[in-house]
């Protein structure tokens, strides 16, 4: 079974004036036109993200959080416009990010677009054959960018997974947990609060077999630990970047072959040139140094 794997996709409109009144949001659109961060993503870009996932043909897809730049309605009716060669062709499961989460938990307009594909009550397991897919939510709106994880979803999860008859369960969040040396995700700014708390149920846990999120921007792998083991965790990297060959910046999609509840082969494909298209990364996967 292949699971392809896109994040921080970031579809952005600009806001109507009524639409600042809100404060995270005026931060945000201070930091997308005054400090530069709108030129970095570029509809173009996303739809050759959008082209490659369904050009893998793959039997689910993910998407870890951030379709949009601030939750604003109109993005979100873009993210359902260009995604939709995907939600009408494969099983998706998505799950929200902190910018889709600026206003509200679960942003209303968010919901009503992407409800058949979304958590359910913070935490949620979808199962699709062999492979299942937890999904917790952690994000909340705040002045800062750092998210927080309810100890009851941790609790349903664990329901959840004891519950579950799939061979292979991949947990997803938007944030990360450890960084790319395997130390506690940070700033704090822009973390889990409670990381260390998710850590610890992670370590009861036996039936996680692959850990997904986004919000970093480059791409890293790392393991954590469960009860039986250790288990890897990825992001692949922002999926709506423009190509910036200076900075070596590029975007990122990944996929994911399971076979008989084991992870036999990860992918990751990065886009250098819009007329080239996609590419493979070089074996081994993140090989490439972002």
């Amino acid at each position: 079974m292949r699971i392809a794997h896109l994040t921080d996709i970031h579809f952005q409109q600009d806001p109507s004036f009524n639409e600042l009144f809100k404060v995270k949001r005026l931060m945000g659109s201070t930091n997308l036109y005054l400090l530069g961060r709108k030129a970095k993503f570029g509809l173009e870009v996303q739809r050759k993200s959008v082209e490659k996932i369904v050009d893998l043909n793959p039997d689910l897809v993910i998407l870890t959080g951030d379709l949009t730049a601030q939750a604003l309605d109109g993005e979100f009716e873009l993210a359902r416009r260009e995604l939709e060669p995907i939600l009408s062709k494969f099983p998706t499961v998505i799950i929200a990010g902190n910018h889709d989460t600026y206003i509200d938990p679960f942003p209303t307009k968010m919901r009503e677009l992407f409800d058949p594909w979304l958590s359910a009550d913070g935490a949620d397991l979808k199962e699709f054959g062999e492979v299942g897919v937890l999904t917790v939510e952690s994000c909340r709106p705040t002045l800062l960018s750092n998210g927080y994880v309810d100890p009851t979803r941790l609790q349903k999860a664990s329901t959840l997974l004891a519950e579950s008859k799939s061979s292979f369960i991949f947990m997803c969040m938007h944030y990360p947990l450890l960084n790319r040396r395997g130390e506690l995700y940070g700033p704090s700014t822009r973390a889990i609060s409670n990381a260390q708390e998710v850590l610890d149920w992670m370590k009861g846990e036996t039936k996680i077999s692959a850990y997904l999120h986004g919000h970093e921007h480059h791409g890293y792998q790392t393991t954590l630990p469960i009860k039986n083991g250790t288990i890897p965790s990825i992001n692949p990297g922002v999926s709506g970047y423009n190509i910036d060959l200076k900075k070596q910046r590029f975007p990122h999609v990944a996929c994911y072959t399971v076979d008989d509840g084991h992870l036999t082969d990860i992918e990751r494909w990065q886009l250098k040139d819009l007329n080239e298209g996609y590419k493979a990364e070089p074996s081994p996967a993140f090989s490439s140094k972002l």
